[in-house]
């Protein structure tokens, strides 16, 4: 335990891990409350989160395989992209503004919690 990268690594990992499913939990929600969707606009958010998700698996697992393609980078990426759409959630106030974040969101999970966390730590 004395690698840092490492220790970085698999803390990034943990709290990545843990905020995986608060916006499936406090999207709906957010949509209700705070911009008065109904429950079916709120219900879409989630569908667009998964819809955005199961395509970006294909696609990010063909460039993953790439040798050109640093593996670390792309998960790094995503994970500052995903974090900056997420710490801006809550000035969202209209249901194309939370579709957008639902579809960054959906890639962004994708990306990270599937093809490419499996692809660089073997």
């Amino acid at each position: 335990m004395t690698d840092v990268v490492f220790i970085v690594f698999a803390v990034c990992n943990f709290l990545s891990s843990i905020s995986y499913i608060v916006p499936f939990i406090y999207l709906p929600d957010l949509g209700q409350v705070e911009v008065a969707l109904d429950a079916r606009q709120t219900a879409m958010l989630v569908l667009i989160i998964g819809i955005s998700n199961t395509l970006i698996r294909i696609v990010i697992g063909a460039i993953a395989d790439l040798r050109c393609v640093n593996r670390l980078t792309l998960f790094s990426a995503n994970l500052v992209v995903c974090g900056l759409a997420s710490t801006f959630v809550a000035h969202y106030n209209s249901f194309s503004l939370l579709a957008v974040y639902a579809v960054v969101f959906g890639i962004g999970i994708g990306k990270s919690f599937v093809h490419v966390r499996r692809l660089y730590t073997v």
